[in-house]
């Protein structure tokens, strides 16, 4: 048996024969002697020092409960790792085309699913291109943004706004419509990440895709001859023109009458 379970049970036996005791003594008119006295003060003492032991330890307690012990604080890149180890994994897949024809728009989705494989998302992708696909970590919301490496060498203009509000039972779709500016070889950068609630306004990028994309050199010739024609009718037309005559003129004086 615990010891302080037999302490407790002899304190109750002797605070209730104690005082049973010292009534009947009186009772029957007879006078308790020091002994019964002494062990009913000893008795009232004990209780007493109980109460106040028991009264001080709850206070204690309550006090450190209500002032948990304070942890140190961690750094936001161990916020960032914490927060990205409870993202949920997800699929997703994108069109990505080798070729685009200048002055041309040409349509880039993106895909995101948390239920799909990657495979069923590539076969729903309706823009040109060969589709890519991939598996990142997803929360509830997402943003993703597509824009060129250099400025003024495409025009971006999204279909869907950035920031979306996943569903489980069908893909979360993103477009943009892409016209190249400028020819040879040009860059897009696809990014996609989940928005974090803090007081500054940041997303934690889950996923960076770079797309390259070449411009034919037939077009390239098509966009000089439409935007140089005033020039290329002076230089080359009409002096060909003249010599067409020329030829003509020649001929018809070298015919007999």
């Amino acid at each position: 048996m615990d010891l302080a379970l037999l302490a407790c049970l002899l304190l109750v036996a002797l605070g209730v024969w104690v005082p049973i005791r010292i009534f009947l003594l009186l009772r029957h008119r007879r006078r308790p002697s020091q002994t019964d006295w002494a062990l009913l003060l000893g008795w009232m003492s004990v209780i007493a020092g109980t109460a106040i032991y028991i009264g001080s330890s709850g206070t204690l307690s309550v006090e450190l409960r209500g002032q948990p012990k304070p942890t140190p604080q961690s750094s936001p890149t161990e916020r960032l790792s914490e927060i990205f180890r409870h993202l949920a994994l997800a699929s997703i897949a994108f069109n990505a085309p080798q070729e685009m024809n200048l002055d041309e728009t040409t349509s880039i989705e993106l895909l995101l699913s948390l239920t799909e494989p990657t495979e069923r998302l590539q076969m729903q992708l309706k823009g040109a291109g060969k589709p890519q696909g991939a598996r990142i970590r997803a929360a509830t919301q997402m943003e993703a943004t597509l824009r060129p490496a250099r400025k003024d060498v495409f025009e971006v203009v999204p279909v869907f706004p950035d920031k979306q509000t996943l569903r489980p039972d069908v893909p979360t779709r993103w477009a943009w419509k892409v016209t190249p500016l400028a020819g040879g070889r040009q860059e897009l950068l696809l990014a996609v990440g989940a928005p974090i609630e803090s007081s500054a306004p940041m997303t934690m990028t889950t996923y960076t895709h770079s797309i390259v994309v070449n411009v034919t050199p037939w077009k390239h010739l098509t966009r000089f001859g439409k935007n140089n024609w005033q020039w290329l009718w002076t230089a080359l037309l009409i002096p060909a023109a003249g010599v067409v005559w020329r030829r003509w003129r020649r001929k018809r004086s070298e015919v007999p009458e």
